[in-house]
């Protein structure tokens, strides 16, 4: 699944990182970039499109999803693509939060599928305290 929302994303990470793990993203996604990780946050028209993309690109995922003759990608049962997909979403949702206009319109798009995908994957999440 291409990501055309990752330099936004990879931008806001540090925001909701501790501090060391935030300095080690920071550092090493800047040298990755070759340019301090803020100067990559899309802005105006590129950010607009960022959106657009993102959009669409989960689009072609609902696409795939409604050949399926279940609420997942193979039928009535998650598989391995199902939890890449949500995780994608749960990055998303985390980076921007819950209440924040980017996450409660993505829940919105393609009649809703996103929300009602990460509820339906909701009894395989762990509720270990994973960050301290």
């Amino acid at each position: 699944m291409a990501a055309p929302f990752l330099p936004l994303f990879q931008s806001k990470v540090p925001a909701i990182l501790n501090k060391p793990s935030a300095d080690h993203y920071y550092r090493t996604r800047s040298e990755r970039f070759g340019r301090p990780l803020q100067e990559i946050e899309p802005s105006g028209e590129e950010l607009a499109w960022v959106w657009t993309d993102t959009k669409s690109t989960f689009g072609e995922v609902d696409a795939w999803m409604r050949k399926s003759p279940g609420k997942f990608v193979t039928g009535d049962s998650p598989v391995f693509a199902d939890f890449v997909i949500a995780s994608r979403l749960q990055g998303l949702r985390a980076v921007f939060g819950e209440e924040s206009e980017e996450w409660q319109d993505i829940e919105t798009w393609h009649d809703g599928r996103w929300e009602t995908l990460l509820h339906e994957l909701k009894p395989y999440e762990s509720n270990a305290n994973l960050v301290s």
